[in-house]
């Protein structure tokens, strides 16, 4: 137990290993305190796909840690978890398919609001939506302005990339939310969209 909240935030003299403990007692606890000690010291230390990977532990299946993980990815997944996985954002992807219930719908339509750069680059999040005009708000209001302009993305995503629709999970969800790993998506495209006029 933490005597003072704010000792949570605290993570200057962590280590490695101390990191990695501690982000994964944050996401079991569901503590965002603890939770934001651990992004920080994650973000120092440079050791977030360590970090991500040992959230893998606890014995699956296990509905209560998968609700778990999805709580971590809504409480981090837009800046802080892209941001200190970066090109290895799948790793997310790969322990979250160990805990949740495998998906059996038929392939989707997806959409994504992505940064330029990376689609350039081939590499996508793992965060996409159902809905066009979800993306759309991503183009428009999302870091891919500040870094060389955003794409409207949609792909035909097979079952097997498709991990989990957080909103099977967690009905007030946002965004109309499906997780895949990004390696097995197969085609996408870029729409046109104009994030001034669209």
């Amino acid at each position: 137990m933490i005597a003072n909240p704010l000792d949570a935030l605290d993570s200057r003299n962590w280590d490695r290993e101390r990191c990695i403990a501690e982000l994964s007692a944050a996401v079991r606890d569901r503590h965002s305190l603890r939770l934001l000690g651990a992004v920080l010291a994650a973000n120092t230390l440079q050791c977030w796909p360590d970090a991500v990977s040992e959230l893998a532990h606890v014995p699956a299946p296990d509905p209560e840690w998968a609700a778990s993980l999805l709580w971590f990815w809504n409480e981090q997944g837009l800046y802080s978890i892209g941001h200190g996985l970066r090109d290895q954002i799948f790793l997310l992807a790969e322990v979250l398919r160990r805990y949740v219930n495998p998906y059996r719908g038929p392939a989707m339509t997806l959409f994504r609001g992505e940064a330029l750069e990376r689609h350039r680059r081939g590499v996508y999040g793992i965060a996409w939506s159902s809905k066009r005009h979800v993306a759309e708000w991503f183009v428009r209001n999302r870091r891919c302005r500040d870094t060389g302009g955003g794409v409207l993305l949609r792909t035909q995503a097979p079952p097997c990339a498709i991990v989990v629709i957080p909103q099977e999970m967690r009905p007030n969800a946002p965004e109309f939310e499906v997780i895949v790993d990004p390696r097995l998506l197969g085609d996408v495209q870029v729409l046109p969209f104009d994030p001034l006029n669209g």
